[in-house]
């Protein structure tokens, strides 16, 4: 704590906001040690207090209930434009996890690519996941800066 306010690193007006944007989350979806990371950072951070969410493509393993928030267009370049579909789940016991939902890009059963499956670097799916979460960003801190969704 400092000597009066907000703690240290903490802005006055209330707790840290983070998303954490990850292509897999465990428990959710998990290849690696960035699943574990991604999974267990997040929990400890709303430990600390931050206000912290995160996201993931929803990839046709994850099983995980999730309710619907909504959909939006990700322009993807030459006039072409492909559809996110978002969806509300659970980490943990409180934090939001937003899966995003694309078949052309997400609907596999494995977070990795296999010899009949592109791999996100090698179609386009890496750009897509780009466009698609980059504004939720965007929309989240305007939302909580002046109370209302764009």
């Amino acid at each position: 704590m400092t000597g009066r306010g907000a703690p240290a690193g903490r802005p006055a007006g209330g707790s840290i906001k983070v998303l954490l944007v990850s292509p897999e989350i465990h428990p959710l979806a998990k290849t690696g040690g960035l699943a574990d990371v991604a999974g267990s950072l997040p929990l400890a951070l709303r430990e600390l207090g931050c206000d912290v969410r995160v996201a993931m493509p929803r990839y046709r393993h994850v099983k995980a209930s999730a309710n619907y928030i909504g959909d939006f267009p990700v322009p993807m370049g030459q006039g072409v434009t492909e559809t996110a579909v978002v969806k509300e789940a659970v980490l943990g016991r409180d934090v939001p996890a937003y899966l995003v939902e694309n078949y052309r890009y997400f609907d596999r059963d494995s977070c990795t690519a296999t010899a009949t499956t592109p791999s996100a670097s090698g179609s386009s799916a890496a750009p897509f996941w780009r466009c698609s979460t980059a504004p939720a960003g965007r929309r989240r801190s305007s939302t909580a800066t002046t109370g209302r969704a764009r």
